[in-house]
């Protein structure tokens, strides 16, 4: 084999694992972005969750996409390690969808109407329809489908050149020996699962044996095992994009690695078995890309029916073998779901982020609780978690930002646009409440520092406020974890109430100042901490315009905030007696 010939499959081998990567890209972009949110909504019993692995990866022409992917729901909470193990089960039968593909290459060859059907003509007619466009529509979705019709064009166009490069093996004696060498099981397999962990992916490793075939020297007997090879070879991308990652993810790709080396086994021991009882013709016939495509989908359609059985076996089994660790994390739990292995798939690092952002506001909840505990009665240890809660809220702000900046540098659709944005604001928002409870905290240290104390009208009034303001931010914590506009109406119209609350402390205030029952020392820690209860319910209803904008399809319309209020006058009027019934200062 010449360098000459060398290059030439390299190049077409290049073309090949492009055009792979443009048709699911491709396909994805078709759908919206949408693939991964679909998946985590249909995923359910094992032959469903089978059936969705099957399809996604044949959509996207990679078990590995389609792997890394459920680890994503695994990690997200979306799904059970068992729900994850049998999508990936369903996306080693998937991939061979695109040896199929590939096998169009065989057709022209026989006269008639299959040269008018050939692969040339056809590749042309595909390629012509994907300029057009590309070039002259528009249109994004247009766009997107000429990005497939190509990823098709380069496909075939790679197909071809491997073909081509590979051609005059056919009569070459080595060539021929090499192939008749690969007959032997350990050997092809061996081959198959190196070349296939060196180049990442197993369709490129069928669709190459898939052009050596076409040579006319390659039997059953040697592409049986490289494909068992090719098999096992795939699992590798999985098990290096979770290298130092956490127990659950290691579990899903060990898990990968293990059905394909069980089907592998399997297969080969059924095939050499019945060979050595009875030989078969098939173990001496002549392979073309038709009869590899065939062979490819037979032995993953049998890993699929042997190992379905099994999979909870597996799961006790890679449990077994992966613990989680026992020392604790230094990283916040939380943040350790952004990886960048997602940021391929959108949807799924949104997710991702989304969860992360749930766990954050819990931290600044708990924050407002703690200054609730403060004014019922201050300590050194209460005032070291109030500093330690701080802390957290500010590592999550830099560990979500950063990770977010980079979800936005891919491509998004509208609707994962304003998700995005509202995301960035929820972080700001809740980092800065956090901020508003550690001002109280220093105020609240100072007054103890210097021995003085509020009235005991003042600790009443304080108390209310206290329950109001702990309440908008749960339930502003509750709503953007369940995006329920009820929910989000509710913030604003007891935001709208804390404020005239607050406002009313003050003119107490001022009365009590007066009379001598409250110092000015007193007063100005007592504004202050009035002053940071309105910032955080501020921010409290600014989250839940912005989530009802996004509810209602008009994020980012400044007037949006006037027309809630016209929309839900007579809801707002009943919310607000409600709640200032609640939240009186009427302590008579």
């Amino acid at each position: 084999m010449t360098i000459g010939m060398v290059l030439a499959l390299l190049c077409g081998l290049a073309l090949f694992l492009y055009g792979v990567t443009l048709l699911g890209d491709g396909l994805n972009k078709i759908a919206g972005g949408k693939f991964e949110a679909i998946l985590a909504r249909l995923i359910g019993s094992p032959v469903k969750s089978v059936l969705i692995g099957a399809v996604f990866s044949a959509i996207v022409q990679s078990s590995t996409a389609t792997s890394i992917i459920a680890i994503g729901f695994l990690n997200s909470g979306m799904m059970q390690l068992s729900q994850a193990a049998y999508m990936i089960l369903g996306s080693i039968l998937g991939s061979s969808v695109t040896g199929w593909i590939v096998s169009l290459t065989s057709l022209g060859t026989g006269g008639g109407l299959t040269d008018v059907l050939s692969v040339a003509n056809l590749t042309a007619l595909v390629a012509i329809a994907g300029i057009f466009l590309r070039k002259f529509r528009k249109g994004a979705r247009d766009n997107n489908i000429g990005n497939l019709l190509l990823g098709f064009v380069i496909l075939m166009t790679g197909m071809t050149a491997m073909s081509a490069a590979v051609e005059p093996l056919q009569h070459n004696e080595r060539f021929l020996s090499l192939m008749t060498d690969f007959s032997n099981p350990l050997l092809g397999f061996g081959v198959g699962l190196v070349f296939t962990a060196v180049i990442q992916s197993s369709a490129a490793a069928v669709g190459i044996l898939q052009a050596l075939s076409m040579t006319g020297a390659m039997t059953f007997s040697s592409a049986f095992p490289i494909l068992m090879g090719i098999a096992v070879g795939g699992a590798v991308p999985v098990l290096l994009s979770v290298l130092g990652s956490r127990a659950n993810e290691v579990r899903a790709a060990l898990m990968h690695l293990l059905m394909d080396i069980c089907g592998a086994v399997l297969c080969m021991a059924v095939f050499y078995i019945a060979n050595a009882v009875r030989p078969m013709a098939l173990a001496d016939s002549t392979m073309n890309p038709v009869s590899i495509a065939l062979v490819n989908t037979v032995f993953r359609l049998f890993t699929v029916v042997v190992l379905m059985p099994l999979v909870p076996a597996l799961v006790k089994i890679t449990g077994a073998f992966i613990r989680e660790p026992a020392e604790k994390e230094e990283t916040l739990p939380a943040l350790l779901l952004l990886e960048d292995k997602f940021l391929k798939y959108p949807t799924l690092a949104l997710a991702q982020v989304s969860n992360a952002i749930h766990s954050m506001a819990n931290v600044a909840a708990d924050g407002i609780n703690g200054v609730g505990q403060m004014l019922q009665g201050y300590s050194d240890e209460l005032f070291e978690k109030m500093e330690g809660i701080e802390d957290e809220c500010d590592a999550y702000e830099d560990a979500l930002g950063n990770y977010l900046m980079k979800v936005m540098r891919h491509e998004l659709n509208q609707q994962e646009d304003e998700e995005a944005s509202l995301m960035l604001h929820a972080i700001s928002d809740f980092e800065r409440i956090s901020d508003y409870a550690m001002n109280m905290a220093h105020t609240l240290k100072e007054l103890e520092e210097k021995k003085m104390n509020f009235s005991d009208k003042a600790h009443q009034e304080l108390a209310v406020a206290q329950t109001a303001v702990t309440q908008a931010v749960n339930m502003t914590q509750n709503a953007f974890e369940t995006k329920e506009p009820v929910i989000t109406r509710k913030i604003v119209v007891l935001s709208g109430v804390i404020d005239d609350l607050c406002e009313e402390m003050r003119q107490h205030h001022n009365r009590r100042l007066q009379d001598g029952t409250c110092t000015l020392e007193q007063g100005i820690s007592f504004n202050d901490i009035i002053g940071n209860y309105e910032n955080t319910v501020d921010r409290c209803r600014k989250l839940a315009y912005m989530l009802l904008e996004l509810a209602e399809g008009t994020y980012g319309v400044h007037d949006y905030n006037r027309k809630v209020d016209l929309l839900d006058k007579d809801l707002s009027e009943g919310l607000a007696r409600e709640y200032r019934s609640r939240f009186s200062l009427d302590f008579d």
